[in-house]
C-alpha cells in the first residue's frame, strides 16, 4: 500500500481573460485534487492504525508465549534437578545398604 499522491496541472493562457478563467478553473481542480489527496491519506492513516493495532496485538501474544514457554522451562529444570537429586539418594543409600 502506498501513499497517495496529488496531481497537478499547468496550462498556458493565451489572454490575459483566459488567464484569470484558466487560472479559477485550475484552483478549482487543484482544490478538489486537495481534498481528494486529503480524504485517501486519511483513509490510508486510518489502515495504517489498524495495522499498528493487530501488530501490537501479535506482539502481546508472542511475548505471553515466550513467557509461558521461559516459565516451562523453569519448571522442567526444576524437575529434573529434583529428579537426580532423588537418584542421587537412592543410589547413596543403596551402596550404604550392600556395605
Amino acid at each position: 500500500m502506498s501513499a497517495p499522491t496529488v496531481a497537478t496541472t499547468h496550462a498556458m493562457p493565451d489572454t490575459p481573460t483566459a488567464a484569470a478563467s484558466t487560472s479559477t478553473v485550475e484552483d478549482v481542480a487543484h482544490w478538489d485534487s486537495v481534498q481528494t489527496y486529503v480524504t485517501e491519506l486519511n483513509t490510508y492513516c486510518t489502515q495504517l492504525r489498524w495495522s499498528a493495532n493487530e501488530l501490537e496485538e501479535e506482539a502481546r501474544e508472542i511475548r505471553r508465549a515466550l513467557a509461558l514457554l521461559g516459565r516451562k522451562q523453569q519448571v522442567q529444570r526444576v524437575l529434573f534437578d529434583n529428579t537426580m537429586n532423588s537418584n542421587d539418594d537412592d543410589e547413596g543409600g543403596d551402596e550404604v545398604e550392600m556395605m
